[in-house]
């Protein structure tokens, strides 16, 4: 079975790949805002983490303001099918996007393994061609936090974390530090006692990003706050 990480250049799919060591890290180039700050530190990885790169799709201009993409994680999910039969999503506990839930992965599996369920058909370059084809969210019930300390409780670096890893959606060469992902980022950050470098203080855009944390989550973010 090949496992194929979708490997965005944030903070928790660059713990995940040091957790998960699957087969293939994969990022899918979208050409999107954030994809050139994504690029530089991927590039930079040296031979710590081996990253292909895929660059057959651009989808720009279906970026919303909001930096959100329709339809994203099932277009990569479908590009990530040409790599291999198991597919990891770096989805943490508190995502609100649909694409990302349990309902989701289980119709997005069943739909492409009815599409390639003939192995001797399908143009896929799996090894194991009668292996069933999986897409798993290994840390959906683990929050950003916990995924953090497990990635330093494992003898990982916290130096190559900070410097390979990049979370803001606004595409600068510091994270801006307002926007909801750099506030999560800054959370998981300081709950570990780690000092992450931003343009301007999250702690400042409590008040603004705190509408879109999920409840299961608002502990987390409080405990931060509160130091």
């Amino acid at each position: 079975m090949d496992k194929v990480l979708l490997y965005s250049g944030g903070m928790d799919s660059f713990c995940i790949s040091k957790l998960e060591k699957p087969d293939i890290n994969l990022y899918i180039n979208l050409r999107t805002k954030c994809a050139e700050q994504e690029l530089k530190r991927i590039h930079k990885l040296g031979t710590d983490i081996k990253v292909v790169i895929d660059n057959r799709i651009n989808l720009a201009d279906q970026e919303m303001a909001s930096y959100t993409v329709p339809l994203r994680n099932l277009i990569l999910i479908c590009i990530g099918a040409f790599y291999g039969n198991e597919i990891i999503i770096g989805s943490v506990k508190g995502e609100y996007n649909t694409d990302t839930d349990e309902n989701f992965r289980a119709k997005t599996q069943e739909l492409i393994q009815y599409l390639l369920i003939d192995g001797a058909k399908n143009p896929m370059a799996w090894k194991d061609k009668t292996a069933p084809f999986i897409v798993s969210a290994p840390f959906v019930n683990t929050t950003k936090t916990e995924l953090v300390q497990r990635y330093i409780e494992a003898g990982n670096s916290v130096e190559d974390l900070l410097k390979h890893s990049v979370s803001c959606v606004a595409g600068t060469e510091i994270e801006c530090g307002e926007c909801a992902s750099c506030f999560r980022k800054w959370a998981a950050l300081t709950n570990n006692d780690i000092q992450g470098t931003f343009m301007k203080d999250p702690k400042l855009s409590a008040e603004k990003n705190m509408k879109y944390i999920a409840d299961s989550i608002k502990p987390e973010i409080e405990r931060a706050l509160s130091k």
